[in-house]
């Protein structure tokens, strides 16, 4: 009889299954799989199952990198946003390069299917997955991109988003967690109100500005990561940029800085930390008290009020 002379074709885009993952600490996501078909580069994307990111690194069986894996080769790879299931299928779906074209071309997989995009812009999220990750490419997040979302709980927006519209997360009654760009100048109006979900937030150093009815949720905490950040406080003509707990009323009740806390309605009133901090004596620095000679007990700083 004739033996079949079965051949994998390593001229196309890469293609095959997962054979374990696992969250490696200090490097991300860490998954092995087993090219079957095609060429999987360094730079590619890939997805599988709910999963997908950019091939950042490779490695072969003996731990070694290498840039590219054929037909029939097992790597272990980083890049992904999660950890796919044994067994589970893997495609390439971007054409090479270690870089995204990401102001002409953005990657077809996440603008396509999840992620809906217009250069750099993201428009709409048409995904339903609990845990999301923006895409590194994206510098604005549209305004309503995300609204009335019910599955997302978590968000990661990274560093390069500079700015993010109005009621962008408006009505995702489900999150619960959100990471902001550190990069970020002002939080817009509406952007998570009806995040009756979210309890914690955290405001990056480079927000300036919180306006009003930005932030009218379900928070309980705020932290800063500067004193310089302003806020609206309530008048007769607009919601405050955030709800503050009075009485039996929901809202934020504390208010962090530097490992200090506050209590939200002593500070909700001055639009600021730092005019906080002033009218109470306090290191506008770190929040702490200041010893002999004026200087901050735990951060050395002088003070200058």
């Amino acid at each position: 009889t004739d033996l079949l002379e079965l051949k994998a074709n390593p001229n196309k885009l890469g293609s095959g299954a997962v054979i374990e993952s696992s969250l490696d600490k200090g490097r991300g996501y860490l998954a092995t799989v087993l090219v079957q078909d095609g060429t999987m580069h360094v730079g590619d994307v890939i997805i599988s199952g709910s999963y997908y990111g950019r091939v950042k690194a490779m490695f072969n069986e003996r731990g070694q990198k290498v840039q590219e894996a054929g037909p029939s080769t097992p790597v272990s790879i980083l890049g992904l946003n999660g950890a796919p299931a044994a067994g589970e299928k893997f495609n390439v779906n971007e054409v090479r390069g270690a870089k995204p074209v990401v102001k002409k071309k953005p990657d077809p997989v996440l603008t396509g299917e999840i992620f809906r995009c217009e250069g750099s812009t993201l428009y709409e999220f048409a995904g339903d997955y609990e845990d999301v990750e923006v895409p590194e490419f994206i510098s604005c997040i549209a305004s309503g991109a995300f609204k009335g979302n019910k599955t997302m709980r978590s968000i990661v927006i990274p560093d390069n988003c500079m700015e993010i519209a109005d009621s962008a997360f408006e009505d995702c009654i489900s999150l619960v967690s959100v990471r902001l760009p550190a990069t970020l100048k002002k939080i817009n109006y509406k952007t998570f109100n009806g995040c009756d979900s979210l309890k914690k937030i955290t405001i990056p150093a480079s927000v300036e500005q919180i306006v009003y009815n930005a932030m009218c949720c379900g928070l309980d905490e705020i932290a800063f990561e500067s004193s310089y950040t302003t806020w609206e406080a309530e008048n007769e003509y607009a919601n405050p940029s955030f709800w503050v707990k009075k009485g039996k009323t929901n809202g934020v009740s504390r208010i962090f800085f530097k490992g200090q806390s506050f209590e939200a309605a002593d500070v909700f009133k001055h639009g600021s930390l730092y005019t906080y901090l002033r009218s109470e004596g306090l290191c506008t620095n770190c929040g702490s008290k200041f010893g002999m000679f004026n200087k901050c007990k735990n951060c050395g700083k002088k003070k200058e009020y």
